[in-house]
């Protein structure tokens, strides 16, 4: 089972930023690189769980306003 520790996430992103203030860190290009690429990586997950978050939240208002319409046509396909 994979486990998603979005806590995890949002730390390791803080973390990587300040690694890259680091006097010589850019000073290795690969390393530079690969380090920029595992940050956008864990950043991509973030901002697509917050995405898909807000996503959810919003269809749920939808639903709840839809149910308060007292619409059978709604009211029959919802259930």
């Amino acid at each position: 089972m994979i486990h998603f520790d979005l806590a995890t996430k949002r730390e390791q992103v803080k973390v990587l930023e300040a690694e890259m203030m680091a006097d010589g860190f850019w000073d290795d290009n690969r390393r530079s690189s690969a380090h920029i690429q595992k940050l956008n990586g864990i950043r991509k997950v973030v901002e697509t769980h917050a995405e898909l978050t807000k996503k959810l939240e919003d269809s749920e208002e939808t639903l709840e306003l839809i149910k308060m319409e007292n619409d059978e046509e709604f009211k029959e396909i919802l259930e």
